[in-house]
């Protein structure tokens, strides 16, 4: 769990290559499940920038440095110290220049250096792509991780052929034959070996020795710092952000309970004033209602009885409407009548009556004029009307 979360489970591994005087870029995309390891992707390229451009951010990456730059030799015997190594494979070479590792390969030591200032450049141009990088690696010095998992004593990298026995190693430069090895169920072409195994110094107890065991160290440093600082600082934001969230919604429930308190407080204040205008607008009412009441029951009396000695036998009233409100009734309102107007709706039965009790209807002193407003909806022996007179 720790290891995840300081490396995460995402690896990339890229090898500089030289082969038939052309250099190469052997990227190898791995993902890390449930301790196992799986190709997301590889690619072979002379474009190194179509490597970098598949790299997400602040995914470790592993460079191997095996290319025209690289010096390679095997002395068969062990040495105690990376000095006496370089001096018995490379009498008189200023050591200071250059970046070194001494690997044990089966009985022999696999010696390998790089100029410093190459490296450096190397490095330099990754910073300048955003790519953060985990460790440099030289030559197949690390190819004694991958060596107890091959079931062949000689193989092929992406450019070198390596006899491994009991006695001695040897070393040849090639151009090999595309060859894919089966190393603990995972298959991979000779070209991603060197790759896999820079990759595995992560988890597997170095053997070899060098002079830039530092710079790696600071690599690591870095990329541990980006990554701290990456993460941190957005699981720093979120966690503003929630407490901003947190904040807001506890803002929002105290202004919900006091805008009710304020509310509740404002209608105890009125409700007195509210309870003495109820019984006001009551009265009104009231008042409205006794009015109506009185100035209207002698007119309706006198009106229902002047309409009902003009009804026809043949015809039967059903209602009578008068004093109609001439907008809707609402709160607040004044209710506004029409007192000049009456709807009389019934049914006749003979329509040869209905016509001459319209006109008597209309001879009355009283009505001003009348309207014919529905006739003919009905049964055929009883015919619905509508009538509308004007006082």
């Amino acid at each position: 769990m720790r290891h995840s979360f300081t490396y995460g489970n995402s690896f990339v591994a890229i090898e500089h290559a030289c082969s038939e005087a052309k250099e190469h870029f052997h990227g190898l995309f791995l993902k890390k499940k449930k301790n196992e390891f799986i190709i997301a992707n590889h690619k072979t390229t002379t474009a190194l920038d179509s490597i970098l451009d598949d790299i997400p951010k602040l995914t470790p990456v592993f460079i191997t440095i095996n290319n025209q730059h690289t010096l390679q030799k095997v002395a068969h015997q062990h040495f105690s110290s990376t000095k006496d190594a370089v001096n018995f494979c490379f009498p008189a070479l200023e050591q200071d220049a250059f970046y070194i590792t001494v690997a044990p390969v089966g009985a022999s030591t696999l010696v390998t250096l790089c100029r410093k200032e190459i490296v450096s450049e190397i490095i330099a141009f990754y910073q300048s792509k955003n790519i953060t990088l985990l460790s440099i690696s030289l030559g197949n010095s690390n190819i004694y991780t991958l060596v107890p998992h091959l079931n062949t004593k000689s193989f092929y990298t992406s450019n070198f052929k390596i006899d491994i026995d009991s006695q001695h190693t040897k070393l040849t430069e090639i151009a090999p034959p595309q060859t894919s090895y089966l190393l603990n169920g995972l298959t991979l072409s000779n070209q991603y070996l060197l790759s896999l195994a820079s990759l595995l110094t992560l988890y597997v107890k170095p053997e070899h020795r060098s002079n830039f065991a530092p710079l790696n160290a600071q690599l690591l440093k870095t990329f541990i710092h980006n990554r701290i600082y990456y993460y941190g600082l957005r699981t720093s934001i979120a966690f503003i952000f929630c407490l901003l969230l947190i904040n807001s919604f506890l803002f929002i429930t105290y202004q919900k309970k006091t805008n009710q308190l304020r509310q509740d407080l404002f209608l105890m204040q009125k409700d007195q004033s509210s309870r003495d205008l109820l019984k006001e607008r009551l009265q009104d009412h009231k008042n409205l209602v006794t009015n109506l009441t009185e100035n209207a029951n002698s007119k309706v009396s006198y009106f229902l009885d002047e309409i009902g000695i003009s009804v026809p036998k043949s015809v039967i009233l059903n209602t009578l409407y008068y004093q109609l409100p001439l907008k809707k009734i609402k709160n607040d309102k004044k209710i506004e009548i029409d007192s000049n107007k009456i709807i009389i709706s019934g049914t006749v039965n003979n329509s040869d009556d209905f016509t001459p009790w319209i006109r008597e209807l209309s001879a009355l002193s009283w009505i001003k004029s009348s309207r014919v407003i529905d006739y003919g909806t009905g049964k055929e022996k009883f015919i619905s009307f509508s009538i509308e007179l004007i006082l």
